[in-house]
């Protein structure tokens, strides 16, 4: 089940005034969004896409989730911290549950943390995490890296446009030499410098499952892209790589480049999946 409107990055407006809870707020929902309320329960994917929910709006979800479904997209909405602790609940409660979209909202670290405590925790079985275009830092990046370390089913960790810098790369790099079933990791449009892609490239000399690999848009240089020519030397697995305009209003050197596109030909990988400009 697939509801919502175009929107932009962040909706603009104002959230609305709140929904109630229980079964009255999923019956609100349901009105909203012009489906009704039996579809929306018994769904087995729920997307409520670019409503402008606020968190007063989806009190209802513990009724909402009681029917155990696979998929809950809350994406391009106003939730903020407030529910995460909520949110947090009811994924740890319902077992079926295998992706989780928030992203396009305001959860901060503080958010991220009380997701990540639940997924250390060792559950549930959770393959997808997208939180692209929030507000977490460092913090919240470290937070959600230890848990991929321990987590046995995560396959795909989307944290793109975020404020995540070295410490928070840093992070994720030690949980790449933990995890063995993350195959895609999205860091783009952050604040990654030298330190931090360095360490994720070296990190891929002993993880042997990540496939996807989004480093586009941060702020690290050539050392960085060099340390990835060093890694694909000893990394078969990898197989889409992105390091387009490592510094912010800049681009890698040619010759970065060109290292980077001899490096990624001679292991046998399709330069159409290498996306390094200069």
């Amino acid at each position: 089940l697939s509801v919502g409107t175009p929107g932009a990055r962040f909706p603009s407006r104002a959230p609305p005034a709140g929904m109630p809870a229980g079964k009255a707020g999923v019956e609100a929902l349901a009105a909203k969004f012009e489906v009704p309320v039996g579809t929306l329960l018994a769904s087995e994917a729920i997307e409520l896409t670019r409503g402008e929910l606020g968190d007063a709006d989806i009190e209802c979800l513990p009724v909402l989730l009681q029917t155990g479904p696979r998929l809950l997209d809350l994406g391009y909405n106003l939730l903020t911290d407030a529910v995460a602790a909520m949110l947090a609940a009811a994924v740890r409660e319902n077992a079926a549950m295998r992706v989780l979209r928030l992203n396009n909202n305001h959860f901060t670290s503080a958010g991220a943390i009380t997701l990540a405590a639940v997924l250390q925790a060792g559950g549930p079985p959770l393959e997808v995490l997208n939180l692209d275009a929030n507000e977490i830092d460092d913090a919240g990046a470290v937070a959600l890296a230890e848990a991929a370390a321990v987590h046995g089913s995560l396959r795909e960790l989307n944290l793109g446009e975020n404020a995540i810098s070295d410490a928070g790369a840093l992070g994720l790099a030690s949980a790449l030499k933990a995890n063995s079933t993350i195959t895609d990791l999205g860091l783009h449009d952050n604040k990654v410098g030298d330190v931090g892609a360095k360490a994720i490239a070296e990190a891929l000399g002993l993880n042997t499952t990540l496939t996807t690999l989004t480093l586009d848009s941060n702020q690290y240089t050539d050392k960085a892209a060099d340390a990835f020519v060093a890694a694909l030397k000893g990394n078969s697995a990898l197989r889409s790589l992105g390091l387009s305009h490592g510094v912010t209003g800049n681009h890698l050197s040619k010759e970065a480049r060109d290292r980077l596109v001899s490096a990624w030909a001679s292991t046998g990988r399709e330069e159409s999946d290498l996306f390094c400009s200069y």
